[in-house]
């Protein structure tokens, strides 16, 4: 099997250098060939291409632009499978073949993509590397075949496009409208869709992208051709790519279901439906529904989805008799006449234990507030109002919801809105200073009649225990824990006291889950480490509880140590060379920790021969300061991360330690502030941002 490699090039020689060596170096030579059709370079490029032995060429002499010149290469394609390749990429091991192996795992799989470091549309992840030498290794992480990492998607970007040829046959050329570039890619995908095939997001293959090198040259024409082609991609297919595509990752996370749950989930506002697609990619086994107002857009999700479409103020006619587990307004608010009816409308389709998820944009962000200071209208022309953070609870409550957390997601600012802000607002507070910074808040709430009532004091004394545990019972043991978190006084004794009595009244399933997360919170606590014993051994699980028993025996300090000789530099600093590179046996652990627990050596010691003595400082620093807090050392922990935040104060891991440290000490606001730091945060800090805001 061949793949035709197809580049288009308009000067920028030494970019294109460096993607077609590395494609002759990463890739199997019998398994592609490279057309490269070149748009009236005038930098030596076409000298270039013409001694190259393995090259086809077209010359053009004048630019064609993407679109026509993409359409030339693939003419004279002789491959099974076509890849459209920008030439500002630079190609890793193993990374066709990844491609490949995801494109024919399916037949009506018709074109792949994989990650990169710079992309539209959620197809970049967070790198480390700083050099194309750094990048092949960071790469060769990520490229190992892996189904469970393929996601379908609604359009793939265009700088890396494979697909198959009988594809190509049938859903012809680009559309040669969209020239010189952009949307392109938009229209070739949704095609490609039409003609009943899917598109996949490969995460096990990564190529590293310069990213338009040859656009970015004159910025405002950029700006205007992007423009220009949004408009034609709207004229042809009836609604705006951008808008409608739009995948809202951070409805995911409010998701308390596990991975193969089965429920349903309606999105109000649900365009194309890119976001019922991630849900589908999260959750499998979840039924999707989706409404929108306009067709076109909707008619996209048909695929995958039961998507209906209508006037906003009656969408609730159309699921008469149905109920959903969750139920998201996805910036619809501001565009009905009547928001509490609308909620109430949506309330009525809500399972009594559901969620309601309400995504809306804020009226107090400070771009609003500063264009109505220059007598711009923030008001677009299908929107009549938005909402404050204020107003939108308040709905909430009217509308019969309780239980309403939110996240927001504050957006950079430059330095004059920053000053124009300060001079407006002075005497603001920090949680004022935030809502002007959030374009959108996220919201999540439970109807009041969804959750029994609690009472601890009646538990305790062994009062209508059966009767609430039943009621407890229904819900489910993962909400009850959510109330646990955000209510109760003494989370790990109300947990311990439920796990006790559903145990005493024989609803055995039920006791392990909070004695879990009860030692998720404290792995020290006497209590439930007693109680972790006590239901292993007379579950049969002997070896586990033997475990608990011996950690009972730690605890209580049957087995104090005796205390080391004091360390000299030379010794700290060979225990912490040989942490920073990797050599972490257990002795060389333990003895750094036991130092500590000693008092033998602190951490002002630590910092200071990580300072003058250790190559990666940042990282070393984190790694302690990690091993600290998984062995209970939590005074040295909070020193340890401020030493790496004062040296890199943009680094991931330190942010993520920090905010995650934070929140486990019940600094709630400082952990938000770390976190929100973290530039393009991935899933897994969506879900501790998610977790500080829901605790």
């Amino acid at each position: 099997m061949k793949t035709s490699i197809v580049i288009l090039t308009h000067n920028h020689l030494e970019v294109t250098k460096l993607c077609i060596e590395s494609i002759r170096q990463y890739t199997n030579p019998q398994s592609y060939e490279l057309i490269v059709v070149d748009n009236a370079s005038t930098d030596g490029t076409t000298q270039w291409l013409s001694e190259q032995q393995d090259i086809r060429s077209i010359f053009n002499t004048q630019n064609m632009g993407f679109p026509a010149g993409c359409n030339q290469g693939m003419k004279i394609a002789i491959g099974d499978n076509i890849m459209l390749l920008n030439n500002d990429v630079v190609v890793t091991k193993g990374w066709l073949e990844n491609l490949l192996t995801c494109l024919y795992s399916q037949d009506n799989i018709g074109a792949v993509g994989p990650i990169t470091n710079r992309c539209a549309y959620y197809q970049t992840i967070p790198v480390s590397y700083q050099t194309l030498e750094e990048m092949q290794p960071f790469a060769a992480k990520h490229n190992s075949s892996n189904s469970a990492l393929w996601e379908e998607r609604l359009k793939l970007i265009g700088y890396a496009f494979l697909f198959k040829r009988v594809v190509y046959e049938k859903v012809g050329e680009l559309d040669e409208i969209f020239s010189p570039g952009n949307f392109e890619d938009d229209d070739y995908s949704l095609r490609i869709r039409q003609a009943g095939y899917k598109l996949i997001l490969c995460k096990d293959t990564f190529i590293h992208h310069f990213g338009s090198v040859s656009f970015n040259e004159k910025p405002k024409e950029y700006q205007s051709l992007l423009k220009r082609n949004e408009e034609k991609f709207v004229e042809k297919w009836g609604f705006d790519s951008q808008k409608t595509m739009l995948i809202r990752y951070e409805i995911l996370p409010l998701i308390k279901h596990d991975k193969e749950d089965s429920f349903s989930l309606l999105e109000i506002g649900s365009g194309c439906g890119g976001t019922l697609l991630q849900v589908k990619n999260s959750f499998s086994k979840s039924k999707v529904y989706g409404f929108d107002s306009q067709e076109a857009a909707a008619r996209q999700a048909s695929s995958f989805a039961d998507v209906r479409t209508g006037d906003w103020e009656s969408f609730d006619s159309q699921y008469t008799g149905e109920l959903f587990e969750y139920i998201v307004i996805n910036n619809v608010l501001e565009k009905v006449a009547n928001p509490i009816a609308f909620i109430e409308k949506a309330k009525s389709l809500l399972h009594p234990a559901g969620s309601l998820i309400m995504i809306n944009k804020n009226l107090n962000h400070i771009h609003v507030i500063e264009g109505l200071a220059k007598g711009v209208s923030p008001f677009a022309y299908d929107e009549k109002r938005y909402f404050t953070f204020n107003e939108l609870t308040e709905m909430l409550g009217i509308a019969g919801f309780s239980q309403v957390e939110y996240s927001s997601h504050p957006i950079w600012l430059n330095k004059s809105t920053v000053e124009f802000m300060e001079s407006l607002i002075p005497h603001a507070n920090e949680q004022m200073k935030n809502y002007y910074r959030t374009y959108e808040f996220v919201l999540k709430a439970t109807a009041d009649s969804a959750f029994p009532s609690i009472s601890i004091e009646e538990l305790q004394r062994g009062e209508n225990v059966d009767l609430q545990l039943q009621a407890l019972r229904d819900v489910g043991c993962d909400r009850v824990i959510e109330k646990v978190m955000t209510e109760a006084n003494d989370r790990i004794a109300t947990l311990n006291l439920l796990a006790v009595k559903n145990f005493e009244h024989g609803y055995l399933e039920d006791v392990i889950p909070y004695l879990q997360k009860a030692y998720e919170l404290d792995e020290r606590n006497l209590d439930t480490l007693y109680n972790l014993s006590a239901v292993m051994e007379i579950s049969g699980e002997t070896e586990l509880a033997a475990w608990y028993a011996e950690q009972i025996s730690k605890v209580s300090g049957e087995d104090m140590e005796t205390l080391p000789e004091p360390f000299d530099r030379q010794r700290l600093k060979f225990l912490l060379r040989r942490i920073e590179f990797g050599v972490q046996s257990e002795e060389t652990v333990l003895e750094l920790l036991n130092g500590l627990k000693q008092a033998v050596v602190s951490v002002e010691e630590i910092i200071n021969v990580v300072a003058d003595d250790v190559v990666n400082k940042v990282e070393a620093l984190n790694l302690i300061a990690v091993l600290c807090y998984e062995n209970h050392l939590h005074e040295e922990v909070i020193p340890l991360l401020q030493a790496a935040y004062d040296i890199n104060r943009l680094e991931h891991h330190t942010l993520y330690n920090l905010a995650f440290v934070m929140n486990a000490y019940g600094e709630k606001q400082l952990a938000l502030s770390f976190a929100q730091q973290i530039e393009q945060p991935d899933e897994t800090v969506l879900e501790l941002m998610a977790a500080i805001k829901g605790a």
